[in-house]
């Protein structure tokens, strides 16, 4: 069963993903107006998988929603998968409840 943390405000974190921080930290990226929905680091021995889910406002001050996938074997990480794919909304709450 994963371990879940509630963040600050409605943002969700489970697994090996405590805060924004450690999104940052394993994907060597940083976040800047990024807000986080939901995000999952889940290790399994060697191996991990992981799911981010995030808004952001666009040009225009509409709010778009992304996800991003990435997993690795024991060799390396997260680093480099950091690829947000455009999402509708509705796909958000799908996310949600398969946790």
């Amino acid at each position: 069963m994963l371990r879940y943390k509630k963040g600050c405000g409605e943002n969700l974190y489970f697994g090996d993903f405590e805060c924004k921080e450690d999104i940052e930290r394993q994907f060597r990226i940083t976040l800047t107006d990024e807000e986080i929905i939901f995000a999952s680091y889940v290790i399994d021995g060697y191996e991990g998988s992981a799911l981010v889910v995030f808004k952001k406002l666009n040009e225009c001050g509409k709010m778009i929603f992304y996800e991003v996938h990435g997993s690795h074997c024991s060799c390396s990480g997260l680093e480099g998968q950091w690829d947000p794919e455009l999402i509708p909304e509705e796909l958000v709450d799908e996310r949600l409840k398969a946790f």
